[in-house]
């Protein structure tokens, strides 16, 4: 079970979870298409006892290895979702972080995408709050979408809250 479906309260449901993108492997995928480069180079155009292309290319490998590492624990230690109450972000593995944000309290959704993260349907999305802010989430996976959803939450939760008083 996710942390968000094991901590929803009475009559609270998702209406969508955020996904990370697979963009955020490409810096991994550089480096290691790098590091073979460099293996490959000093094994066909070098001599192969060439200590500087050997450490060189283990050390590429070593970085290749940890950006793997680190942004497999962000992609799958971080949960993104709208309810029909709150939004709700957690982030971290070990040491978590969650920040929870009633849909009332929502000001306005920020998303910011280059060039690159706009054609493949990338973006971070920042949420403000009245007097606090969700730090901006970054690669998530059709950020429009989760834009609209959260409109429609927080002008559902407006009505409710309307008809109530």
């Amino acid at each position: 079970m996710s942390f968000i479906t094991d901590n929803l309260s009475e009559g609270e449901e998702v209406r969508v979870y955020a996904k990370i993108h697979p963009i955020i492997f490409f810096d991994t995928i550089v480096w290691l298409i790098l590091s073979i480069g460099l293996i490959a180079y000093g094994r066909f155009y070098v001599e192969v006892s060439s200590s500087t292309t050997k450490y060189l290319s283990a050390f590429m490998l070593l970085v290749a290895l940890y950006r793997l590492i680190k942004v497999s624990i962000y992609k799958y230690s971080t949960e993104i979702a709208v309810t029909n109450k709150r939004v709700i972000a957690k982030f971290g593995f070990i040491e978590r972080e969650v920040i929870e944000l009633p849909l009332m309290k929502v000001e306005s959704v920020i998303i910011d995408q280059s060039v690159l993260e706009r054609v493949l349907g990338s973006g971070s999305v920042g949420v403000r709050g009245t007097g606090t802010g969700m730090a901006p989430v970054r690669f998530i996976d059709n950020p429009i979408e989760f834009r609209n959803i959260l409109n429609e939450a927080i002008a559902d939760a407006r009505t409710r809250y309307q008809k109530e008083v």
